[in-house]
């Protein structure tokens, strides 16, 4: 079953990151596949403070994958502070897409793409 790593960042606080990370941990499908990167630096370098920023990591199968994406927009739903979340897809091949989901993202849209990196497409 091929695998893939999903990094989420948030448009808000670092705790929303965490928040998130804490939210995906409870989920059904994600439990023991999300751990917190500290001080990643975000795609084009620090934050805009100059400060690196936190990430979530998920550990994805095709499998687990609708578990993200149900979840992922189940947050962004009852989050107050961020309205946005980037997620960057990287298969095992190095296959990778970047994603924005934000409350209103059609969540299929999201879920097909990361199926493709599962799949080498």
């Amino acid at each position: 079953m091929a695998c893939a790593t999903a990094t989420l960042r948030t448009d808000g606080a670092t705790e929303d990151v965490r928040a998130l990370a804490r939210w995906l941990r409870d989920g059904d499908g994600l439990r023991g596949r999300v751990s917190l990167a500290d001080g990643q630096a975000a795609p084009g370098g620090a934050g805009q403070d100059g400060a690196a920023q936190d990430a979530a990591l998920v550990v994805l199968t095709s499998a687990t994958a609708p578990a993200l994406v149900r979840w992922l927009f189940d947050w962004l739903k009852h989050c107050r502070t961020a309205r946005q979340v980037s997620l960057t897809v990287r298969g095992a091949d190095g296959r990778e897409v970047e994603l924005t989901c934000g409350s209103t993202t059609d969540a299929a849209r999201v879920l097909a793409s990361t199926r493709a990196v599962l799949a080498g497409r």
